[in-house]
């Protein structure tokens, strides 16, 4: 079976690592992958549409332009899927590409419905250019993702080891499953992490190694004290994973909440990369 991935593209250094690891990936893994890399123009010349010209002219997405600026935007995204498929097929990588217009948030959340797995930085064009103000169009697309993330913070790179947060709940569980897929794809194991200050009843754990064992996945327990936003990311670090997996909600309706939250918090705020399990 062939894993999808698509990846959104901007002219960013931070896009640019994501493409770089996006095909490390494919490239390292016995498992068939396909690569999507997607283009969002966000802007638009006067259509005639009365309503969709006065939001854009109001500044929404996509803003109204003259028609050469259109053109500009237009032949940028050209090039840079241009660059995507020589990188792709240097390295032997099996790919497509699409170059799209609209919102760019709902534009790759919509087209992320037909892949397994979208795979982006934390951070874009806006945080390059202004730092400290990015990361918004990561939080929203993994807000309104039906689909996992894999989400990218700094220069590092994608670990064959996973970490991963679970307390037995739905998204815990799809969490686990998210990463043992990753998993099998590096050739890495996994690092269960319950974060409690002691062993409840019934223990989440239980429940992790019976996961494993189904999902023919190499894991190794642990139980960690402190909240979740600072005792994951830190006992990740200190098992040698570049990545943790989370799922989006938790065991109860307030906890849904909560770990809503968590997770996007971690957004962008950790040298982690996030797969966000959905």
């Amino acid at each position: 079976m062939t894993t999808s991935i698509l990846v959104p593209l901007d002219e960013s250094r931070y896009s640019h690592h994501a493409v770089e690891q996006a095909l490390a990936l494919a490239s390292r893994t016995d498992t068939d992958v396909r690569l999507t890399g997607l283009h969002v123009v966000n802007v638009t010349r006067l259509r005639g549409r009365i309503f969709q010209d006065i939001v854009g002219l109001l500044g929404a997405e996509p803003m109204v332009v003259p028609e050469r600026v259109e053109g500009h935007f237009v032949a940028r995204g050209e090039r840079l899927l241009a660059r995507f498929s020589e990188q792709a097929s240097a390295a032997g990588v099996d790919h497509t590409t699409v170059l799209d217009r609209g919102a760019v948030v709902s534009r790759i959340v919509h087209h992320a419905a037909g892949h397994d797995l979208v795979m982006m930085s934390a951070h874009g064009e806006t945080e390059e250019e202004f730092p400290g103000q990015g990361g918004s169009t990561a939080e929203r697309v993994v807000r309104n993702l039906v689909t996992d993330a894999l989400v990218l913070s700094g220069d590092g790179e994608i670990s064959r080891d996973v970490a991963i947060g679970f307390d037995g709940s739905a998204g815990s569980v799809l969490a686990m499953r998210a990463a043992a897929h990753m998993t099998h794809m590096t050739g890495g194991v996994i690092h269960v992490f319950h974060v409690a200050e002691s062993a409840p009843s019934p223990d989440p754990l239980d429940e992790a190694r019976r996961l494993l064992v189904a999902l023919r996945a190499t894991g190794h327990l642990n139980r960690v004290a402190g909240e979740p936003h600072e005792a994951l990311p830190a006992a990740a670090a200190a098992a040698g994973c570049g990545t943790l997996a989370l799922g989006y909600r938790g065991r109860s309706q307030l906890k849904d909440i909560f770990l809503g939250r968590t997770t996007e918090f971690l957004v962008g705020k950790v040298q982690l990369a996030l797969l966000i399990a959905r």
